[in-house]
């Protein structure tokens, strides 16, 4: 044997009885066997922070995902009241279109869209003010355009009974 070899081995000796690897749990184990727990210890406790990290990820994803849901059904009813809105103008629209075609024309087919509105514009104001009764202001709006709309066909009304009286005073004069 060589002189390293046997001071070596002497060495390593005398260390493990006279110094033992105490792990830090009270037990008292040899270095192989210590290293693969400080090793499983250290790995876990390493791991408290990631999971930390997780868990508050998945909570704020959860968070922002109710709260993009309920933002996307926000603009869903905000479209449902643009479009109720749209479709009354588009009625009134035809309703004085046709309006219009029967004092210049006297011919009653004109008078379809006219009344077609008639019984479309108080179903779609009922639809309108149940789609805005959470917001008071709203409902104000919705108060005024029907007010508006009243009048607008109070307004159509009144022209074609005008052409209605014409016809009808044209009607006796030919007698």
């Amino acid at each position: 044997m060589s002189f390293l070899s046997t001071h070596l081995s002497a060495g390593c000796a005398l260390l493990s009885e006279f110094s033992p690897i105490v792990d830090p749990f009270g037990d008292t184990n040899t270095m192989i066997q210590w290293i693969p727990r400080v090793i499983t210890r250290v790995v876990f406790i390493s791991m408290v922070p990631f999971l930390v990290v997780l868990l508050f990820g998945s909570y704020l994803s959860y968070r922002y995902n109710g709260i993009l849901r309920e933002n996307r059904e926000l603009v869903v009813h905000t479209y449902q009241v643009i479009a109720t809105i749209n479709d009354l103008f588009i009625v009134i629209e035809d309703a004085e279109t046709g309006q219009r075609g029967f004092v210049i024309t006297g011919e009653p087919a004109y008078l379809d869209p006219y009344r077609s509105a008639l019984q479309t514009v108080p179903r779609s104001l009922v639809a309108l003010r149940l789609l805005v009764t959470d917001s008071p202001n709203q409902m104000d709006q919705v108060a005024t355009l029907e007010a508006s709309l009243e009048k607008k066909l109070d307004e159509l009304g009144a022209t074609i009974a005008l052409r209605h009286l014409r016809e009808i005073g044209r009607a006796s004069c030919r007698e």
